[in-house]
């Protein structure tokens, strides 16, 4: 994990920092290319605070469905039907990017904008 956050720190501060250089070197850009860098962090933050909203409600979802099949089943199948359910989600989490990649091999990648 810490190999990751040191590869992923890395690479937003390089691109954050470089970005203005790139532009103006490459594409040309004027006086105003400094702007560049700030929005580039302006919209990670906006990101962040967006998926932040994201995980909020959609995070209690899982918790929820497992408390939910704890009230529903039997006591003595809780603990085989948590297990069922957990497999499940797995499942899912294998089997629809699977079918999303093959979708979009076969028409395009923005037929899979609707998902």
């Amino acid at each position: 994990m810490a190999l990751f956050i040191f590869t992923y720190v890395g690479v937003e501060v390089t691109i954050g920092g470089w970005i203005v250089t790139y532009v103006i070197n490459e594409r040309h850009g004027g006086a105003n290319s400094g702007y560049i860098s700030s929005g580039f962090f302006g919209d990670l933050l906006a990101g962040a605070i967006s998926v932040s909203f994201v995980g909020f409600f959609l995070g209690p979802i899982y918790p929820i469905v497992m408390n939910h099949a704890g009230a529903v089943l039997p006591p003595e199948l809780i603990s085989g039907g948590v297990g069922w359910i957990a497999s499940f989600g797995g499942a899912g989490a294998a089997v629809f990017p699977f079918i999303a990649g093959a979708i979009a091999s076969r028409t395009s990648i923005a037929s899979l904008q609707p998902l």
